[in-house]
């Protein structure tokens, strides 16, 4: 499982570094930039990502402005906490969980994906359920600083899927996984990001696929499940 959780972790920084991924830019509470795409959507929690700074490092020693006597240090400081409060992205993930497990994720009068929420800071909401159709779609959003260094989203996805395998695992062979049974997870992109996780001539999945040792594939419209098409 800790490949799989890997796996997941690469394609949604790719998704995430991707010019296209499905977020609002935000300066307060006005939104600067949207750029509308279609319902979307996976990580190692204890894996940082390795985003550029938007300030350039400072030296150790502080140098003091000749006017004011402010220092450099103490303006980046206050510029850069004034950054990541207003320059926020609205960052969404869409995983599949099996009908039969997605009450692991719920708990019982929501317990449990309260306490995710409240753990992740991101927003957790599981779909309804569709006729002829036994996934449910979870929705993961976050409002994020694109510079900081961890990622609640990619957090809460890691969490939600731990819960809807765990859950499977506990149930046994009915639920079709048990221990040593092979583990997947399914996340919905929208087809104008697949092109960032296939790289040209398939190059940056196949180097996914060779960085985490999992089996990454990419399944289009007719074998989309109900849940993920219905908009």
């Amino acid at each position: 499982m800790l490949a799989v959780k890997k796996a997941l972790v690469t394609v949604s920084r790719c998704l995430q570094d991707s010019p296209l991924v499905d977020r609002v830019k935000m300066t307060g509470n006005r939104p600067l930039e949207a750029i509308p795409l279609e319902t979307l959507p996976d990580l190692l929690v204890d894996l940082p990502l390795q985003r550029s700074s938007v300030l350039p490092p400072m030296p150790a020693s502080s140098v003091n402005y000749a006017s004011g006597g402010r220092t450099l240090s103490i303006e980046a400081e206050r510029t850069s906490t004034l950054d990541s409060r207003t320059h926020q992205e609205e960052i969404a993930f869409r995983l599949l969980c099996y009908h039969d497990r997605v009450g692991g994720v719920i708990g019982k009068g929501g317990t449990i994906v309260r306490a995710l929420q409240n753990e992740t800071g991101a927003s957790i909401s599981v779909g309804g359920s569709v006729a002829d159709c036994d996934e449910r779609l979870i929705t993961i959003t976050a409002m994020e600083n694109p510079e900081s260094r961890s990622s609640p989203a990619q957090k809460a996805v890691i969490l939600v899927f731990n819960r809807c395998i765990g859950v499977g695992i506990e149930k046994g062979p009915d639920s079709g996984l048990s221990k040593g049974s092979p583990i997947s997870a399914r996340l919905v992109v929208p087809s104008n990001q697949v092109g960032c996780l296939l790289g040209k001539g398939g190059t940056i999945i196949s180097e996914m696929r060779k960085a985490t040792g999992t089996g990454i594939r990419i399944i289009y419209d007719e074998h989309i499940p109900k849940c993920a098409s219905e908009k």
